[in-house]
């Protein structure tokens, strides 16, 4: 299994959680509430967590191609949703 994480610093971080997971939910199979959401794209997966002022991003995926596709598309869409706040998705090494 390859896995990657991000974090972003963020007093929105609920507020994001809800939008990646609405979005995605329209195509594929999606679970959230205030703190948790789980994205699977088939290829991999994407966990939420929402803290206070920080949102967690742990994608896995059987292989590193859907991994590094898995964390594109992630990192596309929440860019796109947070334009407005200086924030970014910084995957770690």
């Amino acid at each position: 299994m390859f896995e990657r994480q991000a974090q972003v610093t963020t007093a929105k971080a609920q507020h994001y959680l809800y939008q990646l997971c609405k979005h995605f939910s329209h195509k594929i199979a999606a679970q959230w509430d205030e703190q948790f959401g789980k994205l699977d794209f088939g290829i991999g997966q994407c966990r939420l967590h929402a803290e206070e002022a920080t949102l967690l991003v742990y994608c896995e995926a059987q292989d590193a191609d859907n991994l590094h596709e898995v964390m594109d598309v992630i990192k596309r869409h929440f860019d796109r949703f947070a334009h407005k706040e200086a924030c970014e998705l910084v995957w770690s090494p």
